[in-house]
Formats: structure tokens, C-alpha cells, sequence
């Protein structure tokens, strides 16, 4: 599924900062909370990323 045009310039550079392991992970969190909890996808995308970014460990988006 496409990203949402409403993220951030941060949240999109942050996204293009993850690698292809990080980047399935964010995808599949993102459609889990969309779907799962009924939440629109822009709102979605920026859970996933915040989890993403704690499960892997990555530092903080700047």
C-alpha cells in the first residue's frame, strides 16, 4: 500500500532511513493498527513508524 501524502518531510526522511527488514515491519504494523483498530491510515503510519523505530532500537527521528 502507497504512504499517506500527509506525512511529514521528518516522518518521510525517517521512513527512507529504513532498511528493507525495517521498512516490511513498518508496513505490516501500519496495516495491524488500520485495520485492527480502525485508526485512518495517516495516524496508522505514524504509530508503525514510532514502533519501528523502538523495536529496532533506531535513534530518535530528528
Amino acid at each position: 500500500m502507497p504512504i499517506s501524502d500527509g506525512l511529514t518531510p521528518a516522518e518521510r526522511k525517517a521512513l527512507d532511513a529504513l532498511d528493507a527488514n525495517q521498512r516490511e515491519f513498518f508496513e505490516e504494523r501500519a496495516a495491524i493498527i488500520e485495520e485492527g483498530d480502525g485508526i485512518p491510515r495517516i495516524e496508522a503510519e505514524r504509530r508503525a513508524l514510532f514502533l519501528t523505530y523502538q523495536w529496532f532500537d533506531l535513534p530518535s527521528r530528528q
